[in-house]
């Protein structure tokens, strides 16, 4: 992980210049994009000065990724917060949407193709407890406090959730103009909530 070194309140700041600038390049240009030259002009720092605070560019990665899912966490906790299971999805929905800065798709196959098993180890265990985390528990309130069905499966929904949302976050994916006088958010949670089939051909079947 980041190096152990001393870092003066100077030095703070050129970390911080450095983790917000690699942000913004990753996020235009992906890992394979990003030369650490590059990074450290950009940072107007000498690249041994960049490598002062970082052994590498998987390292600065991951620190970037974890960044972000501290951030996400932060905000999960706090849009959550007293909401039930419809209004706490639209909400998720609507901040996923607005905040994610990252080609989701793209994010994902960097880190299986450029980071080490260790680092993917630790990304994945911090995405699991902190992103999917409270995903999944907003999926199991919902199915305790009846506004799913008993037999929901809780994990296997929010699976669904990012599937769906890796795809509409993505800037290649699905046009906004599809939405038709709706937001993405609204089609999200109406899909995930209601399905797609008519409810009333839905309760026919039953009786056939």
């Amino acid at each position: 992980m980041l190096a152990e070194i001393q870092i003066s309140e100077h030095g703070e700041e050129t970390l911080e210049r450095i983790i917000s600038e690699a942000e913004r390049m990753f996020a235009a240009h992906g890992y394979k994009g990003v030369a650490m030259s590059q990074l450290a002009d950009a940072c107007a720092i000498s690249k041994p000065a960049l490598y002062y605070y970082f052994r590498d560019k998987q390292e600065l990665y991951t620190q970037v990724l974890l960044r972000q899912l501290a951030r996400h966490s932060h905000e999960f906790q706090r849009i959550l917060m007293g909401k039930s299971m419809r209004p706490g999805l639209r909400a998720l929905t609507d901040y996923l949407l607005t905040s994610s800065t990252y080609d989701m798709n793209q994010m994902q196959a960097d880190m299986r193709g450029e980071l080490d098993e260790e680092r993917r180890a630790l990304l994945n265990q911090v995405f699991l407890r902190d992103f999917f985390g409270p995903v999944k528990e907003l999926f199991a309130s919902g199915v305790r406090s009846g506004e799913l069905r008993p037999e929901t499966d809780a994990e296997i929904s929010a699976w669904m959730f990012m599937s769906i949302m890796s795809t509409v976050c993505n800037p290649n994916g699905i046009p906004a103009t599809l939405a038709a006088g709706r937001t993405l958010s609204e089609i999200v949670v109406k899909t995930l909530l209601d399905g797609l089939g008519n409810q009333m051909t839905n309760e026919k079947e039953l009786f056939v």
